[in-house]
């Protein structure tokens, strides 16, 4: 479960976690009984300490290399919440960063599918699958 984080001029939050290489979404795993939507909230509030508010109707994205259906919220920072004051808050993540969808970082497999996923539902299209 991840957050695409969009900031007023359209770059998107990412982060770059110390266990894997490449950038991602930020975002976690669901702890048992919670809902997805409580779950990426505390994610981002643990390791960033930040608030967002969640889009209706999250995509949901096949994740072959892990056998695993990922939920992907979009969202945008609560209210009052300058982007720039943005800090790590967890020894997982190594560094945090905005980047632009069409110029993204090296990304790790299943974030550089939320960028092409992003660009194929602006182009009109809305694919069931990314392999």
């Amino acid at each position: 479960m991840a957050a695409v984080i969009e900031r007023d001029d359209g770059r998107w939050l990412m982060v770059r976690p110390v266990y894997r290489k490449g950038w991602a979404l930020p975002g976690g795993f669901i702890d048992g009984g919670e809902l997805p939507t409580e779950a990426i909230q505390r994610e981002l509030r643990e390791e960033l300490g930040i608030e967002v508010v969640l889009e209706p109707d999250p995509w949901l994205v096949h994740d072959s290399a892990y056998r695993r259906l990922d939920t992907i919220f979009m969202a945008r920072l609560a209210d009052g919440l300058d982007p720039d004051s943005i800090s790590i808050r967890t020894p997982e993540l190594d560094e945090i960063g905005w980047f632009h969808p069409d110029r993204p970082p090296m990304l790790k497999h299943e974030a550089s599918d939320i960028f092409e996923l992003r660009r194929l539902v602006s182009e009109g299209g809305y694919p069931l699958l990314i392999r």
